[in-house]
């Protein structure tokens, strides 16, 4: 890590794990990472979810406490205190920027991602998780492109934790709705809930492992992202905007 950081102003660090291995291997690859950032002095965004504010009710904000209870969303949580503790420490200038699920052109690891139009397109059935209608915020790529840039280059998002611009929520149905709009096929949905997930879990560890995340789909899931939209001026791309763009990438890519 310290060698691929080597000369660098910024270390953005966007990378994942196997959805399974969590705990075995994220903990040593952000902390390689993160003392890249330290050897090297470069600032560090780190680039992380919303697992660790645990089930909520009502929107999510940068002060939202952490209330975890599984061991995906204690262990991101952990990662992050470290960053933000390297920074309070003087070791490293950091930034931890977070997001909802994923859209958008070159998104496929999500479950709104290609696979999802691929399906729509195919008239296939949709996966979807909990609740097709519970409200759910969803964020654009470029969005978040953007707000890294941003908080690479602004001193004042330095040492805080930011929600990346996201628009205002909506279901999961209505997504897929819109996405078919474009597309021109009605959606079809399968939605995996609490006792489907634990009968598939016995044959996949995937499956197993998403129960511990399910109340995401089950209830609203609301991201509040104006502390960023009003310091910084970046407003999330417009829904409908955002849907023409991903599919104009779809079918250029399909």
């Amino acid at each position: 890590a310290r060698a691929a950081a080597r000369g660098a102003d910024v270390i953005y660090n966007c990378t994942n794990a196997d959805y399974t291995k969590w705990p075995e291997l994220l903990p040593p690859l952000s902390q390689s990472i993160l003392q890249a950032a330290t050897a090297t002095g470069a600032k560090y965004v780190y680039m992380d979810n919303l697992y660790m504010y645990g089930p909520v009710s009502g929107p999510m904000t940068e002060t939202s406490p952490n209330l975890a209870t599984g061991p995906k969303g204690k262990l991101r949580g952990q990662l992050a205190n470290d960053v933000l503790s390297a920074h309070r420490e003087g070791k490293i200038r950091a930034v931890v920027l977070r997001a909802s699920d994923f859209y958008g052109p070159f998104v496929e690891g999500a479950l709104l991602g290609m696979s999802a139009l691929r399906a729509i397109r195919d008239g296939k059935a949709v996966n979807v998780l909990g609740n097709p209608d519970a409200l759910h915020s969803f964020t654009y790529m470029a969005d978040v492109a953007c707000a890294l840039e941003i908080a690479g280059q602004d001193s004042r998002a330095d040492g805080q934790i930011w929600h990346i611009p996201s628009a205002p929520e909506v279901s999961t149905r209505r997504m897929l709705d819109e996405f078919g709009t474009q597309i021109g096929k009605r959606p079809k949905l399968m939605a995996a809930n609490r006792p489907m997930l634990t009968v598939l879990g016995l044959f996949s560890p995937l499956m197993r492992t998403l129960k511990e995340t399910l109340y995401q789909w089950e209830l609203p899931y609301i991201l509040d992202s104006q502390k960023f939209q009003q310091t910084f001026g970046l407003r999330p791309t417009p829904r409908a905007q955002a849907i023409a763009e991903t599919v104009a990438y779809f079918r250029s890519n399909p």
